[in-house]
């Protein structure tokens, strides 16, 4: 039986941008990393280009103080039921404006001008790679279909989408002999706030400013992420895991009229030390993460007692 040779699909990428000249440069810069590129400059076309083009991923410049794209986006998003990635092109590097972008834009992430083209055509390159992935799950599976496999608050893959890729590394793992680390994040002290999205957001934009290109961000719970780390071996875990809690000992967050700190544990586990199935790695994870939150417990009786 003669088998037919499939050519791979060419990235398609949605560029909404009313400069045309900054349109240009966007749209030249993506084609010359291969992708196809649908360039537009008016936002309220958006919508029917988008659902007639089908893009992987939609990079989308965003201007105060309207934001109509942001909104756009957010209509898109409810659209797509979150399975289209959106980079927000902004005005400034404002912290504001981003998660303006990410929240009420539901992006992944938000980009300041001007613009580093190697650094959009690498976040562009990442997301294409990592929704491909999510279709070979989806073909090699089944289980009924991801419908929808991104967090609507965050913009993060879901804990069932996490669990598709950790089930992809495991199996790329056992065959080529790659190694792989998972780290489940434990936001600490919600429950002593009636609204947490500030909080959660906040923890999420941390993690993928953290993370490296190919490593995948999920929301696992209402407090609680997961990162995939690919090719991360035991070793490398310590300075990471440092790394990050040191971006979360920065940061701080206004809830409920009250600037906070976001206090975060950390659980790790890696193949090849971990085998069995995605949930077993995530059990490792989840219980190496309960025995720091003892252990932080433990030493904070301590030092009350000294």
């Amino acid at each position: 039986m003669t088998r037919t040779l499939t050519r791979p699909v060419q990235p398609r990428i949605l560029v909404a941008e009313s400069s045309e000249l900054q349109l240009e440069r966007v749209s030249f810069a993506l084609r010359e990393a291969g992708n196809r590129v649908a360039p537009l400059s008016r936002v309220e076309a958006l919508l029917p280009l988008a659902l007639a083009f089908k893009p992987h991923v939609l990079v989308m410049a965003t201007h105060a103080p309207e934001f109509a794209s942001a909104q756009m986006g957010r209509r898109f998003q409810t659209l797509t039921q979150n399975a289209v990635p959106v980079i927000y092109l902004v005005d400034a590097p404002d912290p504001e404006l981003r998660r303006y972008c990410l929240e009420k834009g539901r992006g992944v992430d938000a980009l300041s001008k001007p613009l580093d083209m190697r650094e959009l055509c690498a976040k562009v390159s990442a997301l294409v790679r990592l929704g491909e992935g999510m279709m070979k799950v989806q073909e090699d599976s089944s289980a009924q279909p991801l419908a929808t496999v991104r967090d609507g608050l965050t913009g993060v893959f879901r804990r069932r989408a996490l669990m598709a890729f950790i089930g992809q590394e495991l199996r790329r793992g056992e065959r080529y002999g790659n190694n792989f680390s998972l780290v489940v994040i434990r936001l600490n002290g919600l429950e002593r706030y009636s609204i947490t999205d500030s909080l959660v957001l906040r923890a999420s934009e941390v993690l993928r400013e953290t993370v490296r290109e190919a490593d995948v961000v999920a929301r696992m719970g209402e407090g609680t992420f997961g990162l995939l780390l690919p090719e991360m071996p035991v070793e490398s875990l310590p300075e990471f895991c440092k790394r990050l809690a040191e971006r979360f000992e920065q940061v701080r967050v206004a809830v409920e009229g009250h600037i906070q700190k976001i206090s975060v544990t950390l659980g790790v586990a890696s193949f090849p030390e971990v085998v069995g199935t995605p949930l077993q790695l995530v059990g490792a994870a989840t219980l190496d993460l309960k025995r720091s939150r003892a252990q932080a417990r433990t030493e904070l009786l301590r030092l009350s007692l000294s």
